[in-house]
C-alpha cells in the first residue's frame, strides 16, 4: 500500500507494540542484561508514484512493454532497417528492469550481443524516468570507470539469471504498467532501486555494553556480525565484510 497509507501506519504501530512483548519476553526468560539485540531490515520501499506526484515531485511509471518495445525498434533501426522486424527481444516473464536479447536473432543477423546492449542502453537513456542504463559487458567488465550507479548494480546482478540490459529508474519512478490498465494491484508499493528511500534502512543494537545513542554515518546491516561478535567476546568471523562502527561499545 505504500510507505504514506494507513495500512502501514497500523503495522508500524503493531510492530512497535511486538518489539515491546519481544524485549519484555528476553527480561522475563533470560534476564535483564543477559542479552543482545540486533534488528535491521532488508530494504525501503518507493512511495506510490501517484501519491509522490501529488506531493509536488517528479514520478511516475516506466511499463516493461514500453522497455521491451524501445529495445526492438532500436535494434531494428541500426541493424535491420530495410527488413521486416525481426524478434530482437526474448519473451520473459521473469521480474526486474531487463532485457533479454534472443541470440538466434543476434546470430541471424550478424550483430554482436555487445553492439546490441549499447544501442539498447543508448535507446533507453532516452525514456522519460529513466536516470542510467547498464549492459551485461559493462557490469562484467571490471576495467569500466567508477561509478556508484554501477557498483549498486552489480551488486544485484547474476549471470546465470540477469538479462542484457538493465536500467536504473530516477527517484520516485517505478517499473509498471500505467495503473489505468491494469487490476488494482499495480498500485502496490515495490522497491529494488539505489535510491535513499529503497536503501536507507534502520540497525538497531540494545545490550549490556552497548553505547546508547544515535549513530548517522553510513554503515551496512552486515555490521550485525561483527557488533554481535565483539558482545559475545568472540572474533570476528574472517569472511564479514563490515567492521564494527566506532563508538557502539564505547571505550571498551
Amino acid at each position: 500500500w505504500g510507505p504514506d497509507s494507513q495500512e502501514v501506519l497500523d503495522m508500524t504501530l503493531r510492530t512497535d507494540r511486538l518489539v515491546k512483548d519481544l524485549l519484555d519476553f528476553l527480561d522475563a526468560k533470560v534476564g535483564r542484561g543477559n542479552w543482545v539485540l540486533g534488528m535491521s531490515a532488508d530494504h525501503g520501499v518507493c512511495p506510490i508514484p501517484e501519491i509522490a506526484a501529488r506531493q509536488g515531485k517528479d514520478a511516475g511509471r516506466i511499463a516493461p512493454e514500453t522497455l521491451k518495445a524501445k529495445a526492438a525498434q532500436a535494434l531494428q533501426e541500426a541493424f535491420a532497417k530495410d527488413r521486416p522486424m525481426l524478434p530482437w527481444i526474448e519473451a520473459s516473464s521473469r521480474y526486474g528492469p531487463w532485457v533479454w536479447l534472443n541470440r538466434a536473432t543476434l546470430k541471424e543477423a550478424k550483430v554482436t550481443r555487445a553492439q546490441a546492449e549499447k544501442v539498447v542502453a543508448e535507446g533507453w537513456a532516452k525514456i522519460p524516468g529513466v536516470l542510467a542504463s547498464f549492459t551485461r559487458s559493462q557490469i562484467q567488465s571490471r576495467a569500466a570507470a567508477a561509478d556508484p550507479l554501477l557498483d549498486s548494480v552489480r551488486l544485484s546482478f547474476h549471470p546465470d539469471h540477469s538479462g542484457d540490459v538493465t536500467i536504473v529508474p530516477r527517484p520516485y519512478y517505478v517499473i509498471s504498467e500505467p495503473i489505468t490498465s491494469v487490476k488494482a494491484d499495480a498500485y502496490r508499493a515495490i522497491h529494488g532501486s539505489p535510491h535513499p528511500y529503497d536503501t536507507h534502512v534502520p540497525l538497531v543494537v540494545l545490550g549490556p555494553g552497548i553505547e546508547p545513542g544515535v549513530y548517522r554515518e553510513r554503515i551496512v546491516p552486515q555490521a550485525l556480525v561483527a557488533i554481535l561478535a565483539e558482545a559475545l567476546h568472540l572474533p570476528v568471523p574472517a569472511g564479514a565484510i563490515a567492521k564494527v562502527p566506532p563508538g557502539v561499545f564505547g571505550k571498551r
